[in-house]
């Protein structure tokens, strides 16, 4: 095996189990917030201005681009 493809398959799969670890830490955050303002402000009726589904797209479009 040609050791360029090699290291080229690492890099992109490296990329992607990254790519994947800082969106769920981001989505753990988000939840963390979303449940402190619940905890604290319980019926208010505060939201984030995002979803987690705007997070995944976010993330999505980005790695799409590149």
């Amino acid at each position: 095996m040609n050791s360029n493809v090699f290291q080229s398959d690492f890099r992109v799969i490296f990329f992607q189990v990254l790519w994947r670890s800082m969106q769920e830490e981001f989505i753990n955050a988000y939840k963390h917030v979303e449940d402190l303002i619940n905890r604290c402000y319980p019926g208010s009726m505060i939201t984030l201005e995002f979803t987690i589904n705007d997070i995944l797209e976010f993330f999505s479009d980005i790695a799409q681009s590149h």
